[in-house]
């Protein structure tokens, strides 16, 4: 399985795969990285700006290191992006069972949609398009 970063029109590209995803995962987990931590742990990231200056700072901690590389990779994808998202890019279509393979970091999404503490018009409508193509 391959990670993509995908914004609010559809995927951009493929950053990791499974097994490169999970080492970066405990790279971040390491140190301290707000912004990168919260689009890890919710899958989607409004603060764009954030998540790159984390990845920029992730980048020189680790120069060399093929965690580096894919906080090099995630930070091009993102140039341009005013929501980030994290996929595993498999639709229904796509799963080897003719299940969704569900994404644990876009589980939640339904219930950020539904929250009282609503987020911006604009990521709802990321959210809701993302639910859209997964459903």
């Amino acid at each position: 399985m391959s990670w993509e970063i995908a914004g609010e029109d559809g995927a951009i590209g493929q950053f990791a795969s499974g097994f490169g995803y999970t080492q970066f995962i405990k790279a971040v987990e390491e140190k301290k990285y707000p912004a990168l931590a919260a689009l890890i742990e919710n899958g989607i990231s409004e603060d764009v700006s954030g998540v790159v200056s984390d990845l920029s700072k992730f980048i020189d901690s680790l120069p060399g290191d093929e965690s580096a590389d894919t906080a090099k990779t995630m930070k091009d994808l993102m140039d341009g992006l005013d929501v980030a998202i994290i996929t595993n890019g498999e639709t229904d279509e796509e799963s080897d069972d003719g299940e969704f393979m569900e994404c644990p970091e876009l589980a939640n999404l339904s219930e950020l949609i539904s929250s009282p503490a609503s987020r911006s018009d604009r990521l709802h409508e990321a959210l809701d398009r993302v639910l859209d193509r997964v459903r």
